[in-house]
């Protein structure tokens, strides 16, 4: 075992959570300027969807559901409001979704390089 991997296991957790925050702040600002870069550069490319964007699908169709024939306009209004009253615990699970879709994207498209 290395030095660093020694030194690294004698630190407390609260230490570790120091360096665990921000490899995860460096980790989403790398992400996002991939992310960027691919979708400047291969415009043709479909670009990973949002955290709301994969919410609102389930939810359009939930409501064009219940109410056919209601307008764009108003249905992009509920879903909205719908976001908006959603609950943190239930906004960070289709975070992660989208996190998963930003992963994927990147690895595709690095394939192309």
């Amino acid at each position: 075992m290395t030095k660093l991997a020694k030194k690294w296991q004698k630190l407390s957790d609260q230490k570790k959570k120091k360096y665990q925050d921000i490899y995860a702040e460096n980790r989403k600002k790398f992400d996002h300027d991939m992310t960027k870069y691919f979708i400047e550069h291969f415009p043709d490319e479909k670009p990973p969807k949002s955290a709301f964007n994969l919410w609102s699908e389930s939810k359009e169709k939930e409501i064009k559901k219940d109410r056919p024939d209601i307008s764009q306009k108003k249905l992009n209004k509920k879903v909205k409001k719908y976001w908006e009253k959603l609950e943190e615990s239930e906004k960070e699970k289709w975070e992660k979704k989208a996190k998963s879709e930003v992963t994927k994207y990147i690895k595709k498209m690095k394939k192309k390089l």
